[in-house]
């Protein structure tokens, strides 16, 4: 991730990586929905462009009394240049409908995995900005979006998703990205375009609009104790690898010769074609689920924390109980309402540091080091950084222990288990044998400190 420090900086790095792309790019699309917010008029809610290698048809403006949709194309990547120049200052209009606003911080980031959510179907480098409000932002809500000739939406939410994104919203679920715009630049060079695997094999289909001499194939197979991996260099528009008879799965990755990823998907026996796999990975369906339901016996929500924050010991603690009990997920990013709080946050608390790690790497690594050094023995976990709903959200999926490894406990004795949305200590007369069975009970387990 790079964050700019102006929108200067921003313009200038979109310039020079679309002058370095390997064709130049038709044109862009301006795609924005506004919202009527009372007593200053429409205002941004979210909006996106895309730089096309092809001229792309532009559905003009829809106006409905509460919002309006619009969409627009700019022929040739300078003139759309200047018009997200002007976006940005608040100062620009699209299909004839003034964007009114002052955009903030810009970061961008490279989305090249089959199961991210992606606006196209190649590799994104992608710029976000979030709209800079002053006063009342505008919301989304349940209202019928409906206009005499004019296609109906449900609600204001699932009008910005499927007008903007292009995405049928499940239910309960927040339309993505609001208040931010993003900046889309497509690397057509070259993509993943299907994989399946096949019996003993695994068919993978190269699209390429560069030399294939410059472009390598890699294939890891999982969980497998024969050949652990298969490369091809230059590969044709159909590779056929032949897949060990144990493996549990296969990483795909197309990597260029400069050193981008180009593609990237798994399969394994639960998705076996990428036209299976969601559009998001089962662990993060399972999360919107989480908050829909809040915190429970496997759920907790806490904010993102500052590596030494006494709020680490609830993360031990939970991490222990989970562990010892039925297992569960920490949900980072959120607070006690559910309420998602924001990318800001996470670099407010995470922020990249003098080796280079951004606040993703920095997430990753502090979770790992906090569990493994302070919870005996370490359970078996995984740590995750999700986007739900356009916002970051840190996953830790704790595992319930085996019978043989539990209780799991701090470094001080202190035993946990999981109640309701609570982590207590078990009544040692009443409850330790349901929980551990004839497991001894270890000295110290009323103690507290942590750390």
């Amino acid at each position: 991730m790079q964050s700019f420090k102006s929108q200067a900086d921003f313009l200038e790095c979109l310039r020079t990586e679309i002058r370095n792309r390997h064709r130049v790019p038709a044109g862009a699309a301006f795609t924005v929905a506004l919202i009527a917010v009372e007593g200053n008029g429409l205002m941004f809610a979210t909006g996106k462009i895309v730089f096309c290698d092809e001229v792309v048809p532009a559905r003009g403006a829809f106006l409905y009394p509460a919002m309006v949709l619009a969409e627009e194309w700019i022929a040739g990547p300078e003139p759309a240049l200047e018009r997200l120049a002007l976006l940005l200052e608040g100062a620009a209009s699209v299909a004839g409908q003034q964007v009114r606003g002052r955009f903030g911080g810009t970061y961008s980031e490279r989305a090249v995995h089959s199961f991210w959510p992606r606006l196209t179907p190649w590799a994104e480098l992608t710029f976000k900005t979030a709209w800079h409000h002053e006063g009342p932002r505008p919301t989304v809500n349940n209202e019928p979006v409906v206009a005499f000739g004019l296609p109906p939406y449900q609600s204001t939410r699932s009008a910005v998703s499927e007008w903007v994104y292009d995405r049928v919203l499940a239910s309960g679920s927040d339309a993505p990205h609001m208040n931010e715009l993003l900046t889309i630049l497509p690397d057509t060079r070259a993509r993943i375009s299907d994989a399946k695997w096949e019996h003993d094999h695994v068919i993978v289909s190269v699209a390429a609009n560069c030399d294939r001499q410059d472009l390598e194939l890699h294939a890891v197979f999982l969980d497998t104790y024969q050949r652990q991996y298969e490369s091809v260099r230059a590969p044709e528009t159909q590779v056929r690898l032949k897949v060990p008879d144990d493996a549990g799965g296969v990483w795909l990755s197309l990597i260029h010769s400069s050193g981008a990823r180009l593609g990237e998907t798994i399969l394994n026996q639960a998705y076996r074609t990428m036209q299976d796999q969601p559009e998001v990975s089962p662990l993060a369906d399972q999360v919107r689920r989480d908050l829909t339901g809040g915190e429970n016996e496997q759920v907790e929500f806490k904010p993102f924390i500052e590596p030494g924050d006494l709020k680490q010991r609830e993360v031990v603690e939970t991490v222990i109980a989970f562990a010892n009990t039925q297992g569960g997920r920490i949900l980072f990013g959120v607070d006690d309402h559910r309420n998602l709080l924001g990318r800001g946050k996470m670099t407010g608390a995470l922020p990249p540091d003098k080796s280079g790690r951004d606040p993703e790497k920095r997430f990753r690594d502090w979770a790992s080091k906090l569990i493994n050094d302070k919870c005996k023995p370490v359970p078996q976990f995984s740590v995750h950084l999700l986007e739900i709903h356009g916002e970051p959200v840190g996953v830790v999926d704790v595992r319930r222990g085996k019978q043989h490894e539990r209780p799991y406990q701090t470094h001080e004795n202190t035993v946990l288990v999981r109640k309701g949305s609570n982590n207590v200590v078990p009544d040692m007369k009443t409850e330790w044998s349901a929980f551990f069975g004839a497991v001894p009970l270890p000295s110290g387990i009323l103690g507290t400190g942590l750390f």
